[in-house]
């Protein structure tokens, strides 16, 4: 009975850890698609532009559009 309290204490602070130390997104990384050609724009939160300079890895939410030129 110990070992199962033990195996959920351990399986509780796994989750826990995971949460906290998760990378969190520092901005925004646009895909615009447009006539076979793909625009990659780059959109940092304002509040995070700090981290970007400070940390070796960083997350970026990605968003693609379709964007249909005139003709």
């Amino acid at each position: 009975m110990l070992l199962i309290w033990l195996l959920m204490g351990f399986l509780l602070g796994l989750f826990i850890a995971r949460i906290v130390f998760r990378n969190k997104p520092i901005g925004s990384l646009k895909i615009m698609q447009s006539d076979g050609e793909s625009y990659l724009f780059l959109e940092l939160d304002s509040n995070h532009v700090d981290d970007f300079y400070e940390k070796k890895t960083v997350c970026f939410n990605v968003k693609t559009q379709k964007h249909i030129s005139p003709k």
